[in-house]
């Protein structure tokens, strides 16, 4: 949203100054306007994948802790937190019993 009215604003107000006014840094904007995913993003993505992997291969009662574990055992650097968040992003949740 900030980035499309910095793009059509731009021939008003110097790119510098929009970007300082709404919090955003010029690399992020380009990289928005050239279609650029960013870095986080795709490593994100390839994570939700690993933990989708390791949830299904322990029958889907691996919550967040076990699978942090199991991906750091697997040699994968990533917190606590970020697993669950992905999880949750993802929709993985442990099957009741």
């Amino acid at each position: 949203m900030r980035y499309a009215f910095i793009e059509a604003h731009r021939p008003l107000w110097h790119l510098a100054t929009m970007c300082r006014i709404l919090k955003v840094s010029r690399q992020g904007y380009f990289g928005w306007r050239d279609g650029r995913e960013p870095p986080r993003r795709s490593a994100d993505r390839a994570l939700a994948v690993r933990i989708k992997a390791v949830h299904d291969q322990y029958r889907q009662v691996y919550g967040s802790p076990r699978i942090h574990r199991q991906l750091r055992a697997d040699g994968v650097r990533v917190s606590r937190k970020r697993v669950e968040r992905l999880m949750r992003e993802s929709g993985i949740r442990v099957l009741p019993k």
